[in-house]
């Protein structure tokens, strides 16, 4: 009995070994794996009971290869996510606002111990925090499990929401309000995290940014059924095409609009509105979308930069409000400040 446990521990440090310093770059020999054992176990085991552990793991489906081109060795051929696929998440957890400076670094350390020790000190090398924007709320972990748990139950949420005030030239936090929403989706949206959900006194869908709540609670109280709020009748709430209608989280009305656009906008309009919308080419110049969107503030903030290049024929609504803003940026330039602004900014 002891010999056989002595076997299984065995197996299984040898799989960690293989696992932290061997790659497609750094073979390890059966003699480096005896080293390792004496050093780290002070149990000295010969090379044929090596082979034969390893060959075990290869028959339990371990992707071990060996190699004979230099020297005999092995390596861990496959792991369960490859280099590409690390430094992707890292990018992820890199670029996200929300993800506070000590959770990205406790994040980057557990996602490169999936790595052999040289792969995730040349992957290191290629990822700095200095200069990234990071907020501070350290709660935000506990915030997302309280709501991935009020969704799967269906149940309300209470929450205090807070905003950011300039003071006596100082960035400060105000008060905070108290708000009990029903939870139907989150939300990652322009590198910010997001629930989604129906506030009591109103008959629409809000936003709520989770970096800025603190003190949320899961209540005994049933959520208000989506269908009643918001164009998603049947089955659950449709998040992948409310993102696709949404602009900059602002709210707003769906409806069909039409756009005429310089060939140059295009991809940006289908990297926007999907291969759902209809595209129909007008010239060799020009090119005509049809889509579904939330007509709001945010579609216009969004569409401004392009209007030189894009006009706007449908619905009627937005294109009064296009006028109306451009009559604003106009006057805005006209206008006379009481504070000069080379005195403000100095």
């Amino acid at each position: 009995m002891e010999r056989q446990l002595n076997n299984r521990i065995r197996l299984l440090a040898i799989l960690d070994y293989l696992y932290k310093y061997s790659d497609i770059d750094f073979t390890v020999t059966s003699a480096d794996i005896c080293d390792y054992l004496e050093e780290k176990y002070g149990v000295k085991v010969e090379r044929h009971s090596i082979y034969r552990d390893i060959a075990s793991l290869m028959d339990f489906g371990i992707d071990i290869a060996k190699t004979v081109s230099r020297k005999e060795g092995y390596f861990l051929a496959s792991r369960s996510f490859e280099v590409p696929e690390i430094k992707l998440l890292l990018d992820a957890v890199l670029s996200a606002p929300f993800i506070t400076e000590r959770k990205t670094n406790e994040l980057i350390e557990k996602l490169l111990s999936m790595l052999s020790e040289n792969q995730a000190k040349e992957l290191k090398k290629q990822n700095f925090m200095e200069k990234r924007v990071k907020y501070k709320n350290e709660h935000i972990y506990y915030s997302i499990d309280c709501l991935n748990n009020a969704i799967a139950e269906k149940k309300k949420i209470r929450f205090k929401y807070y905003h950011y005030t300039l003071d006596d030239n100082a960035v400060k936090i105000d008060g905070g309000r108290n708000f009990t929403v029903s939870p139907y989706a989150l939300m990652w949206n322009n590198d910010k995290y997001y629930l989604i959900g129906n506030y009591d006194k109103y008959n629409n869908v809000s936003h709520y940014r989770i970096d800025r709540m603190d003190a949320v609670e899961m209540l005994d109280e049933n959520i208000r059924p989506h269908s009643e709020v918001s164009e998603y009748k049947k089955g659950d709430f449709d998040v992948a095409d409310y993102a696709r209608k949404t602009f900059k989280m602002y709210g707003g009305t769906p409806q069909r609009i039409t756009l005429i656009c310089k060939n140059e906008l295009f991809e940006i309009m289908l990297d926007k509105f999907g291969f759902d919308a209809d595209f129909k080419t007008i010239d060799g110049d020009s090119f005509c979308i049809e889509a579904n969107a939330n007509v709001s503030d945010g579609l216009l903030d969004w569409l401004f930069p392009y209007c030189d290049r894009c006009r706007i024929t449908h619905p009627q609504e937005l294109v009064d409000m296009l006028k109306n803003k451009t009559e604003a940026v106009v006057r805005a330039s006209n206008a006379e400040f009481d504070t000069p602004l080379s005195d403000c900014c100095e």
